[in-house]
């Protein structure tokens, strides 16, 4: 048995009214475990990033410290050249150089004697170190860490 019924557009745009009102009927908001879930994902993922966030900002620290001791060291040898002396100056006024520019926690000083130029943390911070630097051989030693035993001198690969 065959109908002879002609598709009329009307009946399209009532099926898809009615699919719309339901579906904004059975709409609902996030119930109170499906947020306290997300605020423990949240912070379980906070909880492990921030220490590592934490560590990369105190290594970039140190990485702005041998730079500059770096450039300590060669003001200190361009000076000694320069004026032919026997030893390196004390005062940063004397070398062709601007003072370092470090962060807050970090202090510097220079020595007529190796090591010629030091770098260190000052007040108390949570890892102390402290980077010297040989002006005749131009070696860098860094020295200090953390009580746990993780060094971020060891982790510098001088």
């Amino acid at each position: 048995m065959q109908t002879n019924r002609k598709w009329n557009y009307n009946h399209g745009f009532k099926l898809a009214t009615l699919v719309l009102k339901n579906m904004i009927k059975n709409t609902h908001a996030f119930t109170l475990l499906e947020l306290m879930l997300i605020v423990i994902v949240i912070g379980t993922l906070a909880s492990i990033a921030l220490p590592q966030y934490g560590m990369l900002v105190e290594k970039s620290k140190i990485q702005n410290a041998i730079i500059n001791i770096r450039a300590l060291q060669k003001a200190q040898i361009a000076h000694r050249q320069a004026q032919d002396l026997p030893t390196f100056s004390n005062n940063i006024s004397d070398l062709d150089i601007d003072p370092p520019k470090l962060s807050s926690d970090l202090g510097y000083s220079l020595s007529p004697v190796n090591p010629c130029a030091t770098i260190q943390t000052t007040g108390s911070p949570k890892y102390p170190y402290i980077l010297q630097v040989d002006c005749d051989t131009g070696i860098l030693t860094c020295s200090g860490g953390s009580p746990d035993g993780w060094t971020f001198c060891n982790s510098l690969k001088l």
